[in-house]
């Protein structure tokens, strides 16, 4: 079940971030957070908004950038975010799959074009013994 899950969001970010290249770019700042260590992530922000999703892309989503997708609402949910390259490792949430076995709280808020988004993401190279950590990404939108 995980496998088909992670399968499926995936191949969301890779449509997502192709999506995410039809938005007008800028060199809007971001900051993540990941495991209390700061992400260098090289590269501008792009917000693409397609059948009530919200895809945000920061940076190269190939390498360090990082996919989040959201509800596009007022009070929106976060429904899937990848991380590229985090210590030799690609992490990710997604709504439907649990981090090691629980249920994990996540927080989304909105603010005009700013987004705040919080919570856990596993390391997707440990299926067998899952290891995750938690994360705060702080983004406005061009």
């Amino acid at each position: 079940m995980k496998r088909e899950v992670v399968v499926a969001v995936a191949g969301l970010t890779v449509v997502v971030a192709g999506l995410s290249g039809c938005s007008k770019g800028s060199k809007a700042e971001a900051k993540v957070t990941v495991g209390g260590q700061e992400q260098h992530v090289q590269g501008g922000v792009q917000c693409a908004s397609h059948d009530g999703s919200l895809a945000i892309t920061i940076g190269d989503a190939n390498t360090t950038g990082v996919v989040a997708t959201l509800s596009d609402a007022d009070s929106p949910e976060l429904l899937s975010v990848v991380f590229g390259d985090v210590d030799g490792s690609q992490l990710m949430y997604a709504q439907d799959m649990p981090v090691s076995g629980t249920a994990t709280e996540t927080k989304a808020s909105k603010d005009g074009k700013h987004y705040k988004i919080a919570g856990t993401a596993s390391k997707l190279d440990t299926v067998a013994n899952p290891e995750s950590k938690p994360f705060e990404i702080d983004v406005t939108c061009p």
